[in-house]
């Protein structure tokens, strides 16, 4: 029923889809590591424990959001991974904005914010192969008809005051995805694009990576998804962290 409404060329094919799942990251990791077909997704209409950066549990009712993880195998470096979780970012945006009229803007590493409030969270998750990778997993959930509660988060249904087909909305990314991984995650369209929908730039901001924290002005990313920022004590390369907003 689900794959008949997908009409990507490869992403979607085949289905995995489960009404209940702990995690569709796990499940995902389990088939790619015994050979799954880049391409591969894993759908689910409820996650018991749906997670984020930090291990962040993230969980709302069941059939009201977007759940998903999908298998792929690129071609790039290890050190270009984040380009995947830039892709999917860039592609979920838009696909937002084409089902909705709405205009979610992406905040570094990894999730969506509408009217200042998250809309959905990215977790790529990669097997090295000596400088490339093996395979990826890309998950994400998106909130379409309800959002967790106590948090600062929205959902499409609320901001758009109107229903969302959740299959059209899933069907939409997969094509905007594919189009941007087939024409090979280029650093330079895809750096730019989402540099136009980001919510972090120009802003100060606060990044904590373990114990260090780095706070500045958030001025660029560079072509692999580094956040570059401007501190009292010169430029920093920021590779990862949990970043917040300070202005």
């Amino acid at each position: 029923m689900v794959e008949a409404g997908l009409t990507a060329g490869f992403l979607g094919r085949p289905v995995r889809f489960l009404e209940r799942i702990d995690s569709t990251n796990r499940l995902a990791k389990e088939l790619a590591a015994q050979g799954a077909l880049s391409g591969t997704l894993v759908l689910a209409d409820f996650q018991t424990r749906g997670r984020g950066r930090l291990a962040r549990s993230w969980e709302a009712p069941a059939g009201s959001s977007l759940l998903l993880s999908l298998i792929l195998k690129p071609e790039i470096p290890l050190r270009s991974a984040f380009r995947l979780t830039m892709a999917a970012a860039v592609a979920l945006a838009r696909a937002v904005e084409e089902e909705t009229g709405l205009s979610p803007l992406i905040k570094w590493p990894n999730d969506l914010y509408l009217k200042g409030r998250k809309l959905a969270g990215i977790l790529t998750e990669v097997k090295p192969r000596g400088e490339g990778l093996r395979w990826a997993v890309i998950g994400l959930g998106l909130n379409v008809s309800a959002h967790p509660p106590g948090l600062p988060a929205i959902d499409l249904e609320e901001a758009a005051s109107a229903p969302v087909d959740r299959l059209k909305l899933l069907d939409r990314f997969l094509h905007r995805l594919e189009e941007l991984y087939q024409a090979g995650l280029e650093a330079g369209p895809l750096r730019e694009e989402w540099k136009k929908r980001s919510y972090s730039l120009g802003r100060e901001v606060e990044v904590k990576d373990g114990e260090e924290t780095v706070r500045g002005r958030a001025l660029d990313i560079d072509g692999e998804g580094a956040l570059l920022v401007r501190t009292a004590r010169g430029a920093r390369r920021v590779v990862s962290g949990d970043l917040s907003l300070v202005d």
